[in-house]
């Protein structure tokens, strides 16, 4: 399964972990600096320290949508699939989100859903996977046949197995 994580896409770090970490005993309520050491640890693929970065990014800044994105991902990628979820939807619960990258805020929620999507299928509950595949067509409808082959892949699978009906998520 693909993890979706635009963000990072994005963020073309080229400091080292030694100035990173300078930059932020200097400052540690620095959130840029707290983002670009979590950013790091992600793209380093150590996750248990990217899990610590932005979960301090949290408690900094409780309505950084992309901070709950990057955590949940950390979370994700360290099969942690309950927590990653719990984590990205108290992200997409947000009211007024903050943003790192404030025109990428819908590619980050469709990418939010999407891993929460994985989480589900990670733990055996294609109800709510399909639940995700369908709001994700609903906030992007140029990828609504998309979704529709996943919905219609995974219906298959239960039906194979007798898998029951659809929830809403």
């Amino acid at each position: 399964m693909r993890i979706y994580l635009n963000i990072f896409l994005f963020s073309q770090l080229m400091e080292t972990e030694e100035d990173l970490l300078k930059k932020h005993q200097e400052n540690p309520k620095d959130t840029k600096a707290i983002y670009d050491l979590a950013i790091f640890y992600i793209k380093t693929e150590n996750y248990g320290q990217a899990q610590k970065y932005f979960e301090s990014l949290v408690s900094i800044e409780p309505k950084l949508f992309d901070a709950y994105n990057g955590l949940g991902f950390a979370l994700q990628r360290q099969e942690k699939w309950i927590d990653a979820i719990k984590t990205y939807q108290k992200g997409l619960k947000l009211d007024a989100p903050k943003t790192v990258l404030k025109d990428s805020y819908l590619k980050l929620k469709i990418g939010s859903y999407k891993n929460i999507a994985t989480c589900h299928l990670k733990i055996n509950e294609p109800q709510h996977t399909i639940a995700c595949y369908n709001i994700i067509a609903k906030l992007d409808p140029s990828i609504s046949k998309e979704m529709e082959a996943k919905i219609e892949a995974i219906t298959k699978l239960r039906s194979l197995k007798g898998g029951s009906q659809p929830v809403l998520y």
